[in-house]
């Protein structure tokens, strides 16, 4: 019972590491990438021409691409590379 009792607080500072570990790695990151999509959502829809078709329009008229590179420098603003 003494033995449990010393390392109650070795087990309760592991948690507070691991908790603060799985959120420095996994949710930080996705909240992070959740609002730069938010900021910029035409980074991430398929250029098409106006009529409707569907047809693929060049990559350089397309406001995507801008949205692309801001959500990049978002992400680089927020800490992450990508």
């Amino acid at each position: 019972m003494e033995k449990i009792k010393q390392q109650k607080y070795v087990i309760l500072i592991s948690l507070i590491i691991l908790g603060f570990v799985f959120y420095w790695f996994e949710l930080r990151p996705n909240n992070i990438r959740k609002e730069c999509i938010k900021t910029y959502p035409d980074a991430f829809r398929i250029p098409t021409d106006d009529n409707g078709i569907g047809r693929l329009i060049s990559v350089g008229n397309y406001k995507g691409s801008i949205d692309k590179a801001g959500y990049e420098k978002c992400l680089r603003e927020n800490g992450l590379d990508r």
